[in-house]
């Protein structure tokens, strides 16, 4: 319905040509923004600006709840200091005495996608699945 809305609101500061554009342009972008993507991709890898949501009743009895609007979910926003932050930041991955690392080239993953040329014999006659 909100969609529905806005699109309304544009109706009527368009011409005609633009309405295929109209729900189209907020999610295809035509020319490729390089620098768009390089600040959308740094915005989301930098550690500073996470957020963690942690759900349990334990938390509940702790004071200092706020209420959410509409369901009236009680939630708490702190801040991520100390070992947390360090962890974060500073991320020392181990799994089993081994380092994360990127996986070995898995050889069953096609590499070749040309086409390959269909064979006549197969177009014209095609031959018959034998059912036993």
């Amino acid at each position: 319905m909100d969609q529905c809305i806005k699109v309304a609101a544009k109706l009527s500061k368009i011409n005609d040509d633009d309405i295929p554009q109209i729900i189209k342009h907020r999610f295809v972008r035509d020319k490729f923004d390089k620098e768009g993507v390089r600040e959308l991709a740094d915005m989301f890898v930098n550690p500073e600006r996470i957020m963690i949501f942690i759900s349990s009743k334990n938390y509940e009895k702790e004071g200092n709840m706020m209420y959410e609007q509409w369901m009236l979910t009680k939630y708490k926003v702190e801040l991520i200091e100390g070992d947390l932050l360090n962890a974060i930041l500073q991320p020392k991955p181990e799994i089993k005495g081994k380092a994360i690392d990127i996986p070995p080239v898995n050889p069953l993953i096609q590499h070749n996608f040309s086409v390959v040329p269909m064979e006549e014999e197969f177009i014209d006659s095609p031959k018959p699945i034998s059912i036993w």
